[in-house]
C-alpha cells in the first residue's frame, strides 16, 4: 500500500490547521528519545498522518482556558490559563501539549487503531462508585482489576481512558485534571 500524502498544518491558530506540531519539531523530540529508531521507521508522510490524528484525537478533550480566536480550527492556542506556572499565550502552544501529540502520534504510528479497534471496553462496573451512605459519609468503589487506572472516568475521552499517561503529561492543562472532592456534613 502506497503511503498517504498528508498536507501536515501546524500553524498555531490557524483557520486550516490539523496539526498541534510540526514535522521537524516530532523529529528533533525523537531524536534525543529511547523511542528514535522507532519514529524514524516510519517514512515522513506516515509520521505526519500520525501527528494529524493524535492531535484530532487530543484536541476535542476538555482543556483550561478559552480558545484564542472564534476563528482557529483546533482547541490550541488558548488564553485566560495558567499552568505549569506559565500563563498560556496566543502565539504558542505548551510544551506539555507537543509532547502528549509526539508521544500519541508514535502510538498512532505503530498501530492506527490502536484506541478504537482490537481492544475490550471499559467494564462498566470498573472504578465506579459501587455505594455511598450518607450517614458516617461512607463510600465503597468497584476494584480496578491490574494494569488499569483510576485517572480518567468511563465517561471521559476514549484516548484518555487507553493512555492514562497523558493525563500526567498535559497537567493542568487538561481541565478533567482538576479534581475537587467536597465533603460537607452537617
Amino acid at each position: 500500500m502506497a503511503d498517504p500524502t498528508p498536507t501536515l498544518d501546524a500553524t498555531v491558530g490557524g483557520t486550516d490547521s490539523n496539526s498541534y506540531v510540526t514535522l521537524a519539531e516530532a523529529d528533533a523530540y525523537f531524536s534525543a528519545s529511547a523511542n528514535n529508531g522507532e519514529w524514524d521507521g516510519n517514512s515522513d508522510p506516515y509520521k505526519q498522518v500520525a501527528l494529524i490524528q493524535a492531535t484530532q484525537w487530543l484536541d476535542p478533550i476538555t482543556w483550561s482556558g478559552k480558545c484564542c480566536s472564534d476563528t482557529q480550527r483546533l482547541n490550541w492556542p488558548r488564553k485566560e490559563v495558567t499552568c505549569f506556572c506559565r500563563e498560556a499565550v496566543c502565539t504558542t502552544i505548551p510544551l506539555q501539549v507537543k509532547q502528549a501529540t509526539f508521544e500519541l502520534a508514535l502510538k498512532l504510528a505503530a498501530n492506527p487503531n490502536v484506541i478504537t479497534g482490537g481492544t475490550e471496553s471499559p467494564d462498566s462496573q470498573q472504578g465506579s462508585v459501587r455505594r455511598n451512605k450518607l450517614g458516617d459519609l461512607e463510600q465503597e468503589f468497584f476494584e480496578y482489576k491490574e494494569g488499569e487506572s483510576s485517572k480518567v472516568s468511563l465517561s471521559g475521552p476514549a484516548v484518555l481512558q487507553r493512555f492514562p499517561f497523558l493525563v500526567d503529561m498535559l497537567g493542568c492543562w487538561y481541565a478533567g485534571s482538576r479534581r475537587e472532592i467536597r465533603l460537607y456534613r452537617n
